[in-house]
C-alpha cells in the first residue's frame, strides 16, 4: 500500500511540475519495493527532466528488466535515446513498441521523426503516412468499397 501511494504521489507531483517532490516520492517507492517498475519510470522521468539522460536510461532499462511489458519505460527509453542522439537505440525501442501497439500514432510519429533526423526521408515518409492511413483514416473492411 505504501509503495503504491508513494508511486502515485510521485506521478501526481511530476504532472504538476514539482519535480523535487516527484523525485522524493519515487525514491521512497523504490526504497520500499526495488522491483516497482512504475516507480523506476517515475524516477527516470525526474532524471530525464534534469537532463541526466544516462541515469534516466539506466532506470528505464531496469524497469523493462522488472516488467518487459512496461510500455511507459520502453517509450521513455526511446525518448531518452532520441534526445541523446542515439538514434539506432531509439529505433529499437520504438520498433518494439510498434510491434506491440501496431498503429499507435505517437509511436509512428517518433519513428518518422527519428528516420527524418537520420536522413532516411523515405522511411520517415512511410511512418508519417501510416499515421494518416491507419486506424480511423482508412477503412479496414473490404466491403466498404462495394
Amino acid at each position: 500500500m505504501q509503495t503504491r501511494a508513494a508511486t502515485n504521489l510521485s506521478f501526481i507531483y511530476f504532472q504538476e511540475g514539482d519535480y523535487d517532490q516527484a523525485e522524493k516520492y519515487a525514491d521512497m517507492a523504490i526504497r520500499i519495493d526495488r522491483y516497482n517498475c512504475e516507480a523506476l519510470v517515475n524516477k527516470g522521468n525526474c532524471l530525464f527532466i534534469a537532463n541526466n539522460l544516462s541515469k534516466a536510461k539506466e532506470l528505464y532499462l531496469e524497469a523493462i528488466g522488472v516488467a518487459a511489458h512496461c510500455l511507459e519505460a520502453i517509450y521513455n527509453l526511446g525518448l531518452v535515446c532520441k534526445n541523446a542522439c542515439a538514434y539506432d537505440e531509439a529505433l529499437v525501442a520504438f520498433n518494439k513498441l510498434h510491434q506491440i501497439t501496431k498503429s499507435n500514432c505517437d509511436v509512428l510519429w517518433q519513428l518518422g521523426d527519428i528516420y527524418e533526423k537520420m536522413g532516411d526521408h523515405g522511411k520517415a515518409h512511410e511512418h508519417f503516412s501510416l499515421i494518416l492511413t491507419q486506424g480511423r483514416g482508412r477503412p479496414n473492411d473490404p466491403t466498404v468499397i462495394q
